[in-house]
């Protein structure tokens, strides 16, 4: 049995997986972490959510013959750890946005693409570390910083040494990517600390066995995961809609991405080019807020309904919602808009599914300028709650992109994709078989 954790920003599920690929045993459990923000921070409890970890795992061990165990988690965010490989802080999280204040006349993430030339962003790791850095507020006893996904899997295999997975490295920023590496240069030129950097590893390796003689690996970033569970070839494009979203495509090259865009280290050497939106389905939930304070209380306007409204809205002459409400990485000053409002299609059903469209728009955006530069995929995989709970958004998905939309059957795709990997990593053998989809 193989078992996969998750760890996401609203939710921590776990997996288990037999030989033959089919999902033994799910648990969901609310990551209940978060912590009273003092400004522009955005922080969560990192023992908590390792406490969380901990109860899933001897749960799970307890009721099955675990043989490995992988780890997934949110990407972007760090906490520092100190040389008994605990705790030494919070962790800051990818929307933590101390990045975007004021600094030497622009921003601290501004400030810092221009000085190390890389394109950072506010909750890039290595952002929250600079901000920290320029305001002397790294702890003292801080020996080194990891994801959230690398100290649970460390916890977990009972080490004290940080062993990060190129997948998450580049996710925090000042990553050399064509070379798999922190830019060491960029960093001492930046006056910070190239030993706090944790080493780093372009496979997948094991970072030990525990008590209980259990191999745990290396953490992955969950984007990476959940592509690999959803995916059985490389002529996909993902989209998945959580509470962000992603747009992803498989290149077995490097390319200079897109305006907008991302490129990531992805498995057996092979790279994902994307475009994250910080919003996703975040976005309908906030529109879902605006539905019911206007009742306070008196009624419930639940998903379901609005999923009927947008069902029952009239697919022409609608409003335009431009779905930017935290900005974009590119620029986080932009908010969201809705343009065309008029006296037919000012009302609850169109701006429904106005706001469904707008969600799919942003990351359909990103597919046309991706696939100018890797070409077309000519495979269509949604994954991500807001897609499986929402037939409208699939239909609108569908009918954008001109593809039918595979679900995969299982439903947790990154704590799916961290099991996988773990169990071909354990079993020396690739297991792209276990993918299957509705």
């Amino acid at each position: 049995m193989y078992l996969g954790l998750d760890i996401g920003t609203t939710s921590i599920c776990a997996v288990v997986l037999d030989d033959n690929g089919n999902i033994r045993y799910t648990v969901t459990k609310a990551n209940d972490c978060h912590m009273d923000s003092v400004g522009s921070e955005r922080t969560q409890d990192a023992e908590k959510i390792y406490s969380v970890c901990e109860n899933i795992y001897a749960e799970t061990q307890a009721k099955f013959n675990i043989e490995s165990v992988g780890v997934s988690g949110q990407m972007h965010g760090i906490l520092y750890v100190d040389k008994n490989g605990m705790a030494a802080s919070p962790l800051y999280s990818w929307q933590d946005e101390r990045g975007n204040l004021s600094y030497e006349k622009s921003t601290y993430a501004q400030t810092l693409s221009q000085k190390s030339g890389y394109n950072m962003a506010t909750g890039f790791g290595c952002t929250s570390l600079y901000y920290d850095f320029v305001n002397r507020l790294i702890p003292q006893n801080a020996f080194s910083f990891c994801t959230i996904g690398d100290y649970v899997a460390m916890r977990l295999a009972g080490s004290s040494e940080v062993l990060m997975n190129a997948t998450n490295a580049a996710s925090l920023g000042l990553f050399d990517l064509k070379n798999s590496s922190w830019d060491y240069a960029a960093v001492e030129k930046l006056g910070m600390n190239v030993k706090l950097f944790p080493k780093v590893t372009v496979d997948v390796s094991e970072i030990g066995k525990n008590a209980h003689g259990i191999s745990v690996f290396t953490a992955v970033g969950d984007n990476q995961a959940s592509v690999y569970g959803a995916e059985q070839t490389d002529d996909s494009v993902i989209v998945n809609i959580g509470t962000g979203s992603q747009l992803s495509v498989i290149s077995n090259e490097y390319h200079t991405p897109p305006i907008g865009c991302e490129i990531r280290p992805y498995f057996n050497g092979k790279y994902i080019v994307l475009g994250c939106a910080l919003c996703g389905g975040s976005s309908y939930r906030l529109l879902n807020n605006f539905f019911n304070s206007m009742f306070d209380g008196e009624e419930v306007i639940t998903y379901s309904k609005m999923n009927g409204w947008a069902k029952e809205a009239l697919d022409k002459d609608l409003p335009t919602t431009n779905t930017f409400f935290r900005g974009t990485r590119a620029t986080p000053d932009l908010r969201a808009s809705v343009v065309g409002l008029s006296e037919k299609n000012f009302n609850a059903k169109a701006l429904t599914l106005s706001v469904l469209k707008g969600i799919n728009r942003e990351l359909k955006d990103f597919y046309d300028l991706i696939a100018v530069v890797t070409g077309p995929r000519g495979m269509l995989i949604g994954s991500g709650n807001a897609i499986r709970m929402n037939p409208v958004l699939r239909d609108i998905i569908e009918n954008d992109y001109g593809m039918r939309l595979n679900i995969p059957a299982h439903k947790e795709e990154a704590a799916f994709g961290a099991a996988l990997i773990s169990a071909e990593k354990f079993k020396n053998t690739g297991l792209k078989r276990f993918v299957k989809y509705e």
